[in-house]
């Protein structure tokens, strides 16, 4: 909050909100994230929460359908089919969506770095199609520069890596809302197993941390949630 209790839309907000509408599994989730912020935030901050929230959760009702006009899916995009005149139409409708229904200045706290990768994505996928084609760049469109390695392993890594942006921008609320309840449902499991081993008198330290660190390669397949998980402790 600001100093005369007015809102600051930072990325902690947005993150406490997503904890609670695609983590969660309770229908009134929605409600209850109303609720808590009420309780913890002072007016007029608490009412200014509450009203990002209602917004998001009608962004993400039009969000998913919006992006099912477009037939693209997060889980089928790979590099021997990205449409990415298709995904740059799509872009261009989410982001007139954020406008309407966020404010300019929820949609820059929230989605301003995401924003620079899909930008720097796209520029780059949409140049290495025109050189295999042997499309020459224009005086008004000047080359992309597009990056090379000689390895064709770290060529093909860096593919990879552009797909993570297009791959995001077009992965559904419905489909992160499954993988966010997943994940919680195995945070839960790994907090159980993890208290069990943090409690063993029998262990030392360092058994005790090999023990949570497998603990938490066999429940999170990523070394993302892996590291997740070790932060949010134990």
């Amino acid at each position: 909050m600001t100093d005369s209790h007015h809102l600051i839309s930072n990325d902690t907000l947005r993150e406490l909100i997503d904890f609670f509408l695609l983590e969660q599994a309770d229908d009134d989730r929605a409600d209850q994230l109303k609720l808590y912020l009420r309780t913890r935030l002072r007016s007029p901050a608490s009412e200014e929460a509450v009203q990002i929230v209602e917004r998001y959760v009608a962004y993400m009702k039009a969000h998913d359908e919006t992006l099912a006009t477009q037939n693209l899916n997060a889980q089928s995009l790979n590099a021997s089919n990205v449409d990415i005149n298709r995904i740059s139409t799509w872009r261009q409708q989410r982001d007139q969506l954020r406008q309407r229904m966020l404010g300019g200045q929820v949609e820059q706290f929230w989605y301003q770095n995401d924003d620079s990768q899909l930008t720097q994505a796209i520029d780059e996928w949409r140049q290495r199609a025109a050189d295999q084609e042997g499309v020459a760049a224009s005086a008004q469109q000047p080359r992309y520069p597009v990056p090379h390695w000689q390895n064709s392993r770290d060529e093909e890594l860096h593919i990879q890596y552009l797909l993570g942006p297009l791959q995001k921008a077009v992965t559904s609320f419905s489909e992160r809302s499954h993988e966010g309840q997943h994940w919680a449902e195995r945070y839960s499991s790994y907090q159980n197993d993890a208290q069990k081993i943090t409690h063993d008198a029998s262990l030392d330290a360092a058994q005790r941390n090999a023990q949570l660190q497998a603990l938490r390669v066999k429940l999170f397949p990523t070394q993302g949630e892996q590291q997740r998980a070790h932060e949010l402790g134990p």
